[in-house]
């Protein structure tokens, strides 16, 4: 070989496609493959490296080919082949509804360690007619905006009841 031919890089794909050409088609590609990782010619990803790499470190497929010296593709087919989906390994890009979910329910109790339990009376009466954990759930239960329950216990609001309902806080045990 020349040595302007060595210098240059291509790509797995080329390298692939031109053996393959060259055989006329008698030879598997993944044959022509396995050969030339066992020859050295061509890098091998193996399962580790590209876990390493994809589910720890979290490296896009571009990046994991510019360290390998490879293509995206055959990156993401490696990937296909190995079973490295992120989801598989409870890897979420923030899109997930329960995951969002969860998060907002542990950040409402960090920022309201205080909150109270909501009881609704009938405005004239002094039975119980309802309880609920937070306003929005008693809001969801009764029908109503969730301001008017809230203003119904504000001590500095002046209202006192609300589409017929009273209302007052109970401590959650």
């Amino acid at each position: 070989m020349s040595s302007s031919i060595s210098n240059k890089r291509y790509s797995r794909e080329y390298i692939i496609n031109t053996m393959f050409e060259d055989f006329k088609g008698l030879i598997d590609e993944d044959i022509i493959e396995q050969s030339l990782i066992n020859l050295g010619i061509i890098t091998g990803i193996s399962y580790r490296d590209l876990k390493e790499m994809y589910i720890d470190k979290q490296l896009s497929f571009y990046e994991i080919a510019e360290v390998m010296g490879c293509s995206p593709g055959h990156i993401n087919k490696c990937i296909t082949k190995y079973g490295l989906q992120k989801k598989n390994f409870g890897i979420t890009t923030g899109n997930n509804q329960a995951v969002r979910r969860g998060t907002w329910r542990h950040n409402v109790r960090v920022s309201q360690p205080t909150r109270k339990a909501v009881i609704a009376f009938k405005a004239n009466g002094k039975k119980q007619i309802a309880e609920a954990d937070s306003i929005s759930q008693m809001a969801d239960i009764l029908k109503i905006k969730r301001e008017y329950i809230r203003d119904c216990l504000l001590p500095h609001k002046h209202r006192n009841t609300a589409m017929g309902y009273r209302f007052e806080h109970r401590d959650i045990l």
